[in-house]
């Protein structure tokens, strides 16, 4: 039950902080009344209330960070959130009324839809206990939900005209292409690891990598070694196979391992022991994607959504300018 509460609390966390440029209700939108007002964004009202409801979704998420809001010291923190979270609901009230010129509405059914996803994810119980950790209703939840998905129309429809020349493509990737290039592979690790491990420990690691490599020039297999001899728990089991290709700026690997890696063709195996923090590996590329084929569609990809991103600031700071922004 524990596994499952934390996970519902998560999902609806990531749907709190998803609305950060959205997070209100149309009718709250409506309300031009400035009376207990902490700010106008055109002439229409941001309420004590809907600040202190932010806030606390805001301290909530920083209290399950693991910071003690209550403490003295954390004062500061607490009026950065105040900030934020009115910086957050002028942000909101913005698009709001850029919806409203642009005719964006959202169907109940596809809130229905949303709803439903979220509660398929976890049992009942589990789903109320963690509406109640986050201070929502149902219905709060479901607002929410309707504004994410109002956001999701209004980006589309601002940003759908947006296209990459395929030229683009081309320049960036003959400019990116070592940084680009892809690679999977299978090592083989011989655990020494940096601080732990003794001189002789660091000894015999090097010694059992130099042996290993010299039964892979005479032909033995990679795969079947790495089962039988490799101490890396992660992969060993799958041959030395890691789960998933990798550049040169990857973070997940150390980074003498990835210059181990990238010195190699596709097929060949370290002829020496590459070392790194963890001990000495054994290196060999399975594959690789260089190619401008290979990774047209990834560049294309990537850079389309830069641009689309950086069509929706410039639209943004643009509603921000014309604005008539009020703070009490």
């Amino acid at each position: 039950m524990g596994k499952y509460k934390k996970v519902a609390i998560i999902l609806i966390v990531v749907l709190l902080v998803s609305l950060a440029a959205i997070g209100y209700s149309w009718h709250r939108a409506n309300n031009t009344g400035s009376k207990g007002a902490v700010a106008t964004v055109n002439g229409v009202a941001i309420t004590e209330g809907q600040l202190a409801e932010r806030m606390e979704e805001f301290k909530n998420y920083a209290t399950r960070q693991g910071l003690d809001l209550t403490s003295p010291a954390h004062q500061p923190i607490l009026e950065e959130i105040r900030k934020d979270a009115l910086d957050q609901l002028i942000e909101e009230a913005l698009f709001l009324q850029a919806a409203k010129k642009e005719g964006l509405a959202v169907a109940d059914q596809d809130v229905e839809e949303q709803l439903k996803s979220i509660k398929a994810g976890m049992p009942p119980e589990v789903y109320q206990e963690a509406l109640k950790a986050q201070n929502l209703t149902e219905e709060k939840l479901k607002e929410k939900i309707r504004m994410v998905l109002w956001q999701d129309a209004l980006y589309k429809k601002i940003t759908d005209p947006v296209v990459v020349a395929p030229q683009e493509v081309k320049e960036y990737f003959e400019q990116n292409r070592d940084r680009l290039t892809q690679i999977r592979v299978r090592h083989i690790l011989f655990m020494a690891r940096e601080g732990l491990a003794t001189e002789e420990e660091i000894k015999q690691a090097l010694d059992k990598a130099n042996k290993a490599i010299q039964e892979l020039k005479k032909g033995a297999d990679f795969a079947a070694m790495a089962k039988e001899k490799s101490e890396d728990p992660g992969s060993a089991a799958a041959g030395g196979l890691l789960d998933h290709f990798f550049t040169r700026d990857d973070p997940n690997f150390v980074p003498e391992f990835v210059a181990g890696a990238f010195l190699l063709e596709k097929g060949a195996f370290s002829q020496t022991p590459v070392k790194s923090s963890f001990g000495y590996h054994i290196i060999k590329v399975e594959d690789k994607r260089d190619s401008f084929d290979d990774l047209k569609g990834q560049v294309e990809g990537m850079l389309l959504a830069n641009k689309k991103n950086q069509v929706f600031s410039d639209y943004y700071e643009k509603l921000k300018s014309e604005a008539v922004i009020e703070k009490k």
